[in-house]
């Protein structure tokens, strides 16, 4: 076989510079005293492919957060696998989410894993971008998730009403987890868009026909392409670009309504239009820092991916709680009651009890369980390395950093032997450190929401117990969790509950 001497060339060079560049990673490695953190034994040694098919299979059966509990009971807080023939790091090590998310932030990012399979449907935003762009993102939602932005109620209240409406005061069962869902259906599309979608009254109006599923599918199909990494490709483009193409013009007709705004404020400085109301609008708070009609798109269907079934999730296990723990829902109730003024940020915040209930339900049940960065240059993680977990690890570029907020919050190490159980009280000595307890993440990519998000289910779990004095469990199944981009119980919130 003949080999031209420009493929030769080219082969060598090739080869220099891996001996090169494993020579180099070598040096750097042992420099800092760095040793391999402890290997997961796969049964595809090339690829990892057994690793991929595993979690496929567990995400199917809902057994994927016990099971990645079990990987670090097995193998430790920190330890290494293959991902599709590259290398990739699990670890729940509170030291290192620290490193890699606070720490040495400019060494990680999300967008090589995002950005390709997220660009059809929503395009370069803060949940995809890294850097710049990401800077640029952040900055826009930052004035709408202001305190006196989000302490507003009155426009969350009328939702809320009639959602109560919808819940039966005659001993029927109800899924309270489905209501909650239509509501922050309701809600997030009040705040992001200034229009709720009017799914609790049945009002839904024309224009938003249909993209509640076009939107299912354009989010699924970016995630299943994000979940397969190369092997993405294969997949059919078709139905899901279509999918894509209608939340674009579901979104262009607000984006469009709020760069009328915009040009109202530049040319009169004021609108005929109800400037309150807009001011607590996502939407028209970003139209006012740009006018580029695809980057507000953009923008706004990645805060709609980013608000979905979050809050609603959290209210779901919550009262899904509180109907197995009668104690818990007896004590939350007086301290309810026992408030005898206005409901506003600074009285539901000094709600103790309540704000102990929401952290164990946060600490238990993290509706965001599961994130991941890549290591954007060479760099180093502080601890997890050897069989004994203590030294550190060196990191190449283009590695993968996977964590499970749900295993790091159940660590007896951090929260004692009674880690697995629902207990508030906890709340009333226990001082976990940021990474140590990250139901919102953290860092500068931590939620824009966690102040709105909070303050939200205070309300909804202190208006409930006004209206109900009592709250029963339908439901003999325990609590499973179902991923998709969050986490929920797949069996629902069965109850009933009695009028107070």
């Amino acid at each position: 076989m003949f080999i031209s001497p420009l493929s030769l060339a080219v082969l060598c060079i090739s080869v220099s510079w891996l001996i090169w560049r494993r020579h180099k990673l070598t040096t750097l490695s042992r420099s800092h005293g760095c040793q391999p953190p402890p290997r997961y034994a796969h049964k595809d040694p090339i690829f990892g492919l057994d690793y991929f098919i595993r979690n496929g299979r567990a995400i199917t059966n809902n057994t994927f957060l016990i099971e990645y509990q079990e990987r670090f009971a097995k193998y430790g807080r920190t330890f290494s696998f293959l991902a599709f023939g590259s290398g990739a790091i699990a670890s729940i090590e509170p030291e290192n989410l620290k490193t890699a998310w606070v720490t040495k932030f400019d060494d990680w990012g999300v967008q090589a894993i995002r950005h390709r399979d997220m660009e059809p449907f929503a395009g370069t935003g803060f949940i995809s971008a890294d850097g710049h762009e990401w800077e640029r993102s952040r900055a826009l939602l930052k004035p709408s998730f202001r305190k006196k932005n989000i302490s507003d109620l009155e426009p969350f209240e009328k939702c809320l009403k009639n959602m109560l409406k919808q819940i039966p005061r005659d001993g029927t069962t109800v899924d309270l987890q489905d209501l909650f869902s239509k509501l922050y259906l309701d809600t997030a599309t009040l705040f992001l868009f200034g229009e709720s979608l009017g799914i609790l009254e049945g009002k839904m109006p024309p224009h938003a026909v249909g993209f509640l599923d076009a939107f299912e599918k354009s989010f699924a199909g970016a995630g299943i392409r994000m979940v397969l990494g190369p092997l993405g490709v294969l997949l059919p483009k078709g139905k899901w670009l279509e999918a894509c193409a209608k939340c674009h013009r579901f979104a262009d007709y607000y984006v469009d309504k709020a760069l009328e705004y915009r040009e109202a404020l530049r040319s009169n400085g004021d609108t005929d239009q109800d400037d309150a109301s807009r001011q607590r609008v996502l939407l028209y708070n970003m139209a006012e820092l740009t006018g580029d009609r695809i980057y507000l798109r953009n923008q706004i269907l990645q805060a709609f991916m980013a608000s979905q079934e979050t809050t609603a999730n959290l209210l779901g296990n919550i009262f899904f709680i509180l109907a197995r723990h009668s104690r818990v829902f007896e004590k939350l109730r007086a301290e309810v009651l026992s408030n005898d003024g206005p409901l506003d940020y600074n009285s539901l915040m000094k709600m103790k009890y309540l704000q102990n209930v929401i952290s164990e339900v946060l600490r238990i049940h993290p509706v965001l369980t599961n994130l991941s960065r890549t290591a954007l240059r060479d760099t180093i993680l502080p601890v997890g390395g050897s069989p004994d977990g203590h030294s550190p690890i060196f990191v190449p570029r283009g590695t993968k950093l996977f964590t499970s907020f749900y295993a790091l919050h159940r660590l007896p190490s951090i929260w004692g032997l009674d880690a697995a159980e629902f207990k508030p009280e906890r709340w009333d000595t226990v001082k976990p450190t940021e990474w140590e307890y990250a139901p919102f993440s953290g860092g500068g990519r931590k939620c824009a929401g966690q102040q709105k998000a909070v303050l939200e289910t205070s309300y909804v779990v202190v208006r409930m117990l006004q209206e109900f004095q009592m709250i029963e469990s339908r439901d003999d199944r325990p609590w499973v969790g179902q991923m998709k981009l969050t986490v929920k119980n797949a069996h629902g919130c069965l109850v009933t509950l009695v009028p107070a």
